[in-house]
């Protein structure tokens, strides 16, 4: 406290010139993470550094040219996302489950109304008690991907799909 009454800067802006992105930059990065998220296409973490490598990049636009390089960077580490992330604890890394993108793109309250609206006309029209009903995942699997892949997600959202091109079998 003591510090920043003599006008020092916060730890992590006086650091930020060390660090591979700024405050500003980290923030447009979660952001990105975030809407991903929102549409159920998380980033892989490599994803994540690559994007970070893309944003670096665009700070020399203008400064190097084809037949110069005024300035560059040195490669980003493995170990940056996992650094990104303990800066950002809304962040998180996750196996997420995957959905067939049609399923996604296909799904709006209406046509889900009007799938509870069929069952429950079927359900009235067969007399089909509660305990004759039973639950059934046809989720299925993926043919020809790996399900099981870690992403990286905002935790403050509340689906973690990651959607898949294909069919499900």
């Amino acid at each position: 406290m003591y510090g920043l009454v003599n006008g020092r800067k916060i730890r992590t802006k006086g650091h930020e010139k060390l660090q591979l992105l700024s405050a500003e930059e980290e923030k447009e990065l979660v952001r990105w993470i975030t809407r991903l998220t929102n549409q159920s296409y998380p980033p892989k973490p490599y994803t994540v550094r690559e994007m970070a490598e893309a944003i670096r990049t665009r700070r020399v636009i203008g400064i190097n040219d084809p037949s110069i390089t005024r300035v560059s960077y040195p490669p980003i580490g493995k170990q940056w996302v996992s650094r990104f992330m303990q800066h950002h604890p809304n962040l998180d890394s996750i196996i997420a489950e995957t959905i067939e993108a049609a399923r996604i793109k296909e799904t709006s309250s209406e046509v889900l109304q009007k799938w509870f609206n069929e069952i429950k006309s079927i359900i009235d029209e067969f007399d089909i008690q509660p305990q004759d009903i039973h639950n059934m995942d046809e989720t299925g699997n993926s043919i020809g991907s790996i399900n099981s892949t870690r992403v990286i997600v905002d935790k403050s959202q509340k689906s973690f799909y990651s959607t898949q091109p294909g069919r499900q079998e």
